[in-house]
C-alpha cells in the first residue's frame, strides 16, 4: 500500500471471535477514523445480509453509543468524527434476533441506538464499563465479556430456515432456491414468511446480498481485480455486475475501489 493511502489515517481490522462464540458471531471489526474525516458520514456500513452490534467511541466529549444495524440492502451512511473508534460484532444471520428481543426488520437499512429498543441495567452497566477503559483491546475484552453472558447456553436451531441459510452462505449465494423449496417439509410460501421473519429479507434478497458480500470481500483481498471477480462470482456480464453495485452501494465498482483504497485493511477474517 502506498504512503499516500497510509496517510489517510483510516484503518480497518478484523478479529476472529473466541471459540465459544463461533456458532453465533462471525467476527469483530474495528474502524479507526482519520484525524480529519471531511464529512460526518464518510464511513459507510456496506450492504449486509446480517445484523451487527456497533459501538462508537468518540475522542470528543460526546458519549459512547451502542447501535444495531442490519440487514442492509443499501449503503448505510454512519456518523463519523475525527479519531472516532468504531467496533462491530457481526452476528451470523438470524442469530442476533434469537438473543435480543428485536425484530429482524427493526434496524433494516439503518443504524439505531440499542437503547431505543429496550432499556436494561446490563446495557447501562456495559456502557459504563466501556467508558472506564481506554485501549481498543480492553474495549474488545469488555464487549466479549458482555456477549459471553448473553450467549450462554445458545445453540443454533435445527429448522428449515437455519438449514437453508447455511446452504446459501456456503454456496456464496449461488444456491438454487427453487430446487431447495421442493425438499422442504413446509410450503414455499410458509417458508418464505418464516425466512423473512428470521432475517428481515426474502430468500432471493438474501442470496443476492451473500453473493455481493463475497464479491466485495474478494475485491479488497485481491487488489480489486474486477474482471476475475465478476467471472468467479457468476454474474452474467459487466452490466449485471454494475447494476448490483449501483443498487447495493449507490456507486460503480470504480467508486467502491476508490473509497476502499482510502482505508488500510488488515487481518481480514477468512469466510
Amino acid at each position: 500500500m502506498s504512503e499516500s493511502v497510509k496517510n489517510t489515517g483510516y484503518k480497518y481490522k478484523e478479529y476472529a471471535p473466541p471459540a465459544e462464540f463461533l456458532n453465533a458471531i462471525e467476527k469483530f471489526w474495528v474502524f479507526e477514523s482519520a484525524s480529519f474525516t471531511g464529512s460526518k458520514t464518510h464511513f459507510h456500513l456496506l450492504s449486509d445480509y446480517t445484523t451487527s452490534l456497533i459501538f462508537t467511541f468518540p475522542q470528543s466529549k460526546e458519549r459512547n453509543e451502542i447501535f444495531v444495524s442490519g440487514p442492509n440492502l443499501s449503503n448505510c451512511p454512519f456518523r463519523n468524527l475525527p479519531y472516532l473508534i468504531t467496533i462491530g460484532a457481526r452476528f451470523h444471520p438470524s442469530v442476533f434476533q434469537k438473543i435480543f428481543p428485536i425484530a429482524a426488520i427493526a434496524a433494516k437499512n439503518k443504524a439505531v441506538k440499542l437503547q431505543s429498543f429496550f432499556t436494561s441495567p446490563k446495557i447501562k452497566q456495559l456502557k459504563i464499563s466501556l467508558g472506564n477503559v481506554k485501549s481498543t483491546a480492553q474495549k474488545l475484552s469488555v464487549i466479549s465479556g458482555f456477549l459471553k453472558g448473553e450467549l450462554h447456553g445458545f445453540t443454533l436451531p435445527a429448522d428449515p430456515v437455519s438449514s437453508v441459510i447455511e446452504k446459501i452462505t456456503n454456496s456464496d449465494g449461488s444456491l438454487k432456491l427453487e430446487q431447495e423449496y421442493s425438499n422442504l417439509p413446509i410450503s414455499p410460501r410458509q417458508f418464505q414468511r418464516n425466512f423473512a421473519k428470521a432475517t428481515g429479507l426474502t430468500p432471493k434478497e438474501f442470496c443476492r446480498l451473500v453473493r455481493f458480500h463475497t464479491v466485495t470481500r474478494k475485491l479488497v483481498k485481491n487488489n480489486f481485480r474486477h474482471f476475475d471477480t465478476l467471472i468467479e462470482s457468476g454474474y452474467y456480464d459487466q452490466s449485471h455486475y454494475y447494476r448490483e453495485f449501483r443498487e447495493f452501494l449507490g456507486m460503480l465498482p470504480s467508486g467502491f475501489e476508490s473509497r476502499q483504497k482510502l482505508i488500510d485493511h488488515k487481518y481480514l477474517v477468512a469466510e
